[in-house]
């Protein structure tokens, strides 16, 4: 960037950007007035006149100046010179200068990171603001500092400490060391720029000694061309030294440019606009290399795209780098790309500058780079269509430079288009879209090639449907054309990579039928295409454009690729102008009636024709159908023959030759017979609820009938036909739905059909299961349920206690229901011990509530409540029989035992108030971790479904909750959250203070679960009233921020950070405080962004009101620490608007707009 005659290079004005950049400054900033202070040279020769020793030391030009202060202080000399120094160097008349103040402005622009060797505090002077200070030895780590580093010592120190002589140079970078290891790892660590040094300054020969590994270096200097700079690895930027020997260039351009680095976005925004607005570029070159700057910085090129129009812009960018890269194919992409390519698509590829963006891309080599041709192409389908002629030229560009990339915007390009407005466009994007193209997939032993389109079949067959189909009888002979190569190449590049017919049968093999089909739901990877050709086809015929589609169906037929001899057949089915004997006569003279690969088309031209056919074509046909001499051969003659007689049932010939195949091969008939059968002896099944209601009433004996073929009919078997399986289900489920419905049906159909039937049971279960049965139909059911064969319904009897998920208000209530109990204890014996036992699932609750084990164990808690609830104020706990009861339950060793933990574990709260000594003896203990799969499966069910108290807690339940912290990642991502959201809400409800365990909570949680914490004690503060909020803030929420700011017990990350900077806006008194902890430490939007979410709600109008400077200074400080692009603040605008009505000063919502600036967010 070139400032004020000085060309500052790219690197430079990155390494500042990125805060990376240190300032090393010299002796030469100091010299110029009102500082005037000496040289290194003048140093030492006032020093030497002072002590009278010019005789002595002579002319100290070019000679090592170390050296020779080091032998003026030895004997027999013995000048103090640091103390000499010192003196002359602070000078109370020595005041810092431009320089000093540009220095400093130009680091404070960002984290200040300056080292200097001169001994004056003036750059200390000139920082406006409190920085560190490191002073010889005593020095920083180098690659992570900030503040001012006086390498050399500074006046204020004994004077001894100074680096002046060459044994203090020796001691700094040779013996001790010190400089030399700060230097060491400051270079590794930071671009570095020098200012006020020349090549021979002492410091550049130690430098020269050890500069290794290194960053990127810079030096401004008058003299860029010395060869030091090149040997010592630094990049020189000249400057000019005025005729009267000043260095204002110098200083006038370290202004510039730090006045540039603290520029806001808004400034940045206003300068390019009064630049650009000038519809000319600039003839002055800071202008132009200010302009090449903001088009290279992600952050800001969108201020040129905004105001930049017109060809002269064009023409200016056309010379830069950063926008002829988008003219490169092979080129990565840069970080401005897309917003470039965005620009040039909307200002150029218009009407307007349509030809002057076409030259430039002619200009820059006549290629898209992929940016800019999807830019272009996105830009193309925005448009309103048809395409003028002016834009046409982009189609083809765009679709070439993006032929191996798929853009879906050229899809919805097709859709877009027009076929009678701009049918040239249309069928280009058609032609490129329906291209074939070879993929490579993985096959059963190796990779094999398949076949493809380009385009999306979806968008393919809308833009079919909705641009093409209604003038297809004007365009059908061109999307023909294209249509026909396109199958015939596809064909080709199947025959080139794989030297074998399978692969050119394969698109073939995908297709059921060429004429639409319900088979034909998955068409292939061709079958747009055969859609295509075949509605093409007959839009021909119709249009009785015989003579065009003879010539295609005439290709096709004598062509070698199968999908077009299949569409040739498909043709003479539907033509028109050749009669039914001459279509069969054609087929006979192919010689394809016995072709497996053309049985779909051959089959339905016999059957469409047939009919209307001479007897003596239809003779020929049967004969050469006969003709059979192998199984396979036979069974295909069976299969045509059975066709034709079907076809024409007065064809004597086919009776015939049918008959004569049946005698050669009685096998053929009885396949055809089983399926006869099968469907004559079917039994007439009821299918509507009426029907079968009906059937009951009037012959109950008959229905059980058929409930007897139900129970019989074989479900397993590979003989059952498919459609016998779904009638019998579908009667089945008739059944349950009327006996839900009529209850007293279920009993009367066990009275006829006794306890043996197992598969009726379960339906009748099932139908008891959804109904509100009264109490005595309940028990009648009951004793007849357990008159069954329980192991085999357990599950269903189970189910019918624990009662259904859905619509309990509409069941019945079967705790209350005598005989229940005694009907659960049945069912628990009944149920197998050992099948699952010990089996661990990611989600055990959905395996208990879907055991019977587990089902049980949620009728017994629900038993238990009844008897509670009657025995209301005289309840003093379980009863003995009860109490034993469930701890066998538990303690039976078996799957059985594991279900009923998860459940009981979901109902702890409910256990510890029924009975809290029980729960804590046989529940809680359950909950450790020394056998851990135990609990994994109680935490499961206590992390789905329970609930905490203080009781709770102090029994235990809070020291399991901080120790299944560090096992989360073993549960589902829900049971995570469920546990942190209890801890939260323990640390606000709870009668702990949360003092007592957080600190063990943060050392066992990892970083993202301490956000999430942080994000649910941010939603269970919202809930509260802002005096609640501020009692938790006074009782612990300060103190426990204040510790982790500073690590107590660890340091925050910037995630968690920015989950707690929620917590302030919940405050009311106290919301000054909890901002300026927040300020504290960086932070970010997160996704999806709470904070602002928050401030968006209605609700949070009062928030706004209460303090809205604050809430602005909160929020500009998280949008400060967010990554651009941010595409998730769009509430942001609202939040701003209604700080601004409530107050917020100008400088907080300042700040705001420039950090949406920065984040690409849009704000009026």
């Amino acid at each position: 960037m070139r400032i004020c005659g000085v060309e500052f290079p790219g690197g430079l004005i990155e390494a500042h950007a990125s805060d990376a950049l240190v300032l090393f400054v010299g002796a030469g900033a100091s010299m110029g007035p009102p500082s005037s202070l000496p040289s290194f040279q003048a140093l030492v020769e006032t020093i030497r006149d002072q002590s009278n020793l010019g005789a002595v030391i002579g002319d100290v030009t070019g000679r090592p100046l170390d050296e020779l202060l080091g032998q003026m202080a030895d004997k027999p000399h013995n000048v103090d010179v640091h103390k000499r120094a010192a003196l002359l160097v602070g000078k109370p008349d020595s005041k810092p200068n431009k320089l000093h103040f540009a220095v400093a402005r130009l680091a404070a622009s960002k984290t200040v990171r300056i080292v200097t060797t001169n001994f004056d505090r003036h750059l200390e002077t000139a920082i406006d603001q409190t920085v560190p200070v490191y002073e010889a030895p005593a020095l920083p780590v180098g690659d992570d500092f900030a503040g001012l580093v006086y390498l050399h010592g500074r006046l204020g120190q004994e004077p001894r400490r100074l680096v002046l002589t060459d044994a203090d140079f020796g001691r700094a970078y040779l013996t001790d060391a010190w400089a030399a290891r700060f230097l060491d790892r400051m270079f590794a660590g930071h671009p570095v720029l020098f200012i006020g040094y020349s090549h021979s300054d002492v410091i550049m020969k130690y430098l020269a000694r050890g500069l290794g590994r290194a960053k990127d270096r810079f030096i401004l200097t008058p003299e860029p061309d010395s060869a030091l700079w090149r040997q010592l690895g630094i990049t020189p930027i000249g400057y000019e030294i005025t005729p009267d020997g000043s260095h204002e260039n110098l200083e006038q351009a370290l202004a510039e440019l730090a006045a540039m680095s603290s520029r806001g976005m808004l400034e940045h925004q206003e300068h390019v606009k009064a630049l650009v607005d000038q519809q000319a570029p600039s003839l002055i070159p800071e202008d132009m290399s200010y302009l090449e700057s903001i088009i290279s910085d992600e952050q800001t090129v969108k201020f040129f795209t905004k105001f930049a129009q017109g060809e002269l812009w064009l023409r200016w960018i056309a010379e830069k780098e950063e926008f002829r890269v988008l003219f490169t194919v092979a080129t990565e992409s840069k970080p401005t790309a897309w917003q470039l390519a965005t620009w040039f698509a909307e200002n150029y590829v218009t009407e307007e500058f349509s030809r002057v963006g076409l030259a430039v891309a002619t200009q820059l080599g006549g290629h898209l780079g992929p940016t800019l041709a999807s830019a272009i192409g996105r830009h193309l389908v925005a448009r309103s269509m048809p395409l003028s002629p002016g834009i046409r030229p982009w189609l083809p560009l765009v679709t070439r430079d993006l032929q191996d990339r798929r853009p879906n915007f050229v899809d919805f390009a097709l859709e877009k288009s027009s076929a009678v407005d701009d049918k040239e466009s249309a069928l280009f994007l058609f032609e490129h879209l329906t291209e074939p193209e070879l993929r490579l997939s993985p096959g059963y032993f190796n990779e094999v090639f398949e076949i493809g389109l380009r385009g999306d079949d979806y968008w393919l067959r809308q833009a079919w449907r909705s641009v093409f189909q209604p003038v297809l009888p004007q365009i059908a002979s061109e999307i023909l054309a294209i249509v026909d190569q396109h199958i015939r190449s596809a064909d080709r590049k199947l025959a080139l990579v794989e030297d074998s017919s399978q692969a050119r049968r394969r698109p073939s093999l995908y297709r059921a039928a060429i004429a639409p089909s319900p088979a034909d739901d998955f068409p292939g990877p061709l079958g747009f295409l055969v859609d295509a050709a075949r509605d093409c086809l007959e839009a021909l015929l119709e249009a009785e454009a015989m003579e065009l589609a003879g010539q295609y169906i005439s290709s096709w037929a004598s062509s070698d690729v199968l999908l077009l001899k299949r569409l040739a057949l498909h043709g003479w089915i539907k033509r028109s102008d050749v009669d039914s004997s001459g279509k069969l006569r054609w087929l006979i003279d192919t010689g394809w009636l016995f072709d497996d690969d053309l049985r779909a088309e051959v089959f339905e031209l016999i059957k469409q024709v047939l009919a209307q056919t001479d007897v003596q074509v239809a003779n020929e046909l049967v004969v050469n159908v006969a003709v059979s001499t192998d199984d396979r051969s036979r069974r295909w003659a069976f299969n045509a023959l059975t066709l034709i007689a079907q076809a024409a049932p007065d064809l004597a010939s086919a009776q015939e030759a049918l008959a004569a195949l049946i005698a050669q091969d009685p096998g053929l008939a009885e396949l055809t017979a089983t399926d006869r059968q099968a469907d004559a002896e079917a039994p007439q099944l009821p299918t509507t609820v009426e029907d079968l209601r009906k059937a009951i009433d009037d012959d109950l004996g008959s229905v059980c009938g058929l409930l007897q073929q139900y129970e019989a009919f074989d479900r397993e078997s590979t003989t059952s036909r498919r459609s016998d399986a779904i009638r019998w289900e579908s009667f089945g489920a008739l059944v349950s739905e009327v006996v839900g419905e009529r209850p007293e049906d279920g009993f009367a159909i066990l009275g006829v059909l006794g306890s043996d039937s197992t598969e009726v049971a379960r339906l009748l279960i099932h139908g008891w299961t959804n109904a509100r049965l009264n109490i005595e139909t309940a028990e009648r059911a009951i004793d007849q349920i357990v008159r069954l064969d329980l192991p085999s319904l357990v599950p269903y009897i189970t189910q019918m206690l624990a009662g259904p998920a859905s619509a309990p208000d509409k069941t019945t209530d079967w705790r209350a229901v005598p005989g229940s109990m005694a009907l659960a204890k049945r069912c628990w014996d009944a149920i197998d011990p050992d099948a699952g036992m010990g089996q661990r699932s990611p989600d055990m609750v959905s395996q208990a509530i879907n055991h019977p084990a587990g089902r049980l164990a949620e009728f017994w808690i629900a038993a238990v409540s009844e008897h509670w609830n009657q025995r209301g104020d005289n309840w003093s706990g379980l009863d003995s029989e009860t109490s034993n009861y469930l701890k066998m339950m538990l303690n039976c060793g078996d799957v059985r035992s594991e279900m009923v933990e998860v459940i009981f574990a979901g109902s702890l709260r409910f256990f510890h108030r029924a009975d809290p000594s029980w729960c804590e003896e046989h529940l809680l203990p359950r909950l450790k971790w020394d056998d851990e799969a135990r609990a994994f499966r109680t935490w499961d069910g206590f992390l789905s479904f329970g609930m905490w108290t203080n009781g709770l807690l102090s029994a235990g339940l809070l020291g399991g909750l901080i120790e299944t912290v560090a096992h989360l990642s073993e549960f589902r991502s829900d049971r995570g959250r469920r546990l942190l959201s209890l801890l939260a809400g323990i640390a606000i409800y709870a009668e702990y203070h949360p003092g007592e365990w957080l600190p063990q909570f943060l050392t066992s949680a990892k970083p993202e679960d301490r956000r999430e914490w942080a994000n649910r004690i941010a939603f269970h503060l919202s809930s509260l009233p802002a005096d609640g909020a501020e009692e938790q803030w006074q009782r612990w929420m300060r103190q426990y921020w204040t510790d982790r700011l500073d690590s107590v017990p660890m340091p925050l990350d910037i995630d968690e950070a920015s989950a707690m900077a929620q917590w302030p806006i919940n405050l009311s008194t106290s919301m000054t405080e909890g901002v300026e902890l927040a300020l504290r430490h960086a932070a970010r939007l997160a996704t999806p962004p709470l904070v602002l979410h928050r401030l968006a709600e209605a609700s949070s109008e009062e928030i706004l009101r209460r303090d809205p400077e604050q809430i602005a200074r909160l929020v500009a400080h998280i949008l400060a620490g967010t990554e651009s692009p941010c595409y998730t603040a769009f509430e942001l605008p609202e939040v701003l608007e209604k700080l601004e009505r409530y107050g917020a000063s100008e400088a907080s919502t300042r700040d705001i707009r420039e950090q949406a600036m920065r984040l690409d967010i849009q704000i009026s």
